[in-house]
């Protein structure tokens, strides 16, 4: 979401796994995570302390991103906060 880096707008996507399950998402980032398995932890540390008022976020299913969620009908839970994200405006 760093808007004048080269990759703006792109993304990459990784499968991780009980084997390979770490990975670090830079400050700037935008970042999303999907779980292929039934009682799945996410656990994430973060640089600096929680503050509501920089909290944003990006619809799962933007249109111009266009990520290919490995999910054939979309999420079966995604939260009523999730829910109500705004597009990145490419």
């Amino acid at each position: 979401i760093r808007i004048k880096s080269k990759t703006y707008g792109q993304f990459s996507t990784f499968k991780l796994s009980e084997e390979n399950g770490f990975l670090i998402i830079p400050r700037g980032f935008a970042h999303g995570f999907c779980t292929l398995t039934d009682n799945t932890k996410v656990l994430y540390k973060v640089d600096n302390h929680y503050n509501k008022e920089f909290e944003s976020g990006i619809i799962w299913n933007d249109i111009d991103l266009n990520i290919n969620w490995p999910l054939d009908e979309g999420p079966s839970y995604i939260s009523d906060k999730d829910k109500n994200l705004k597009p990145f405006d490419v």
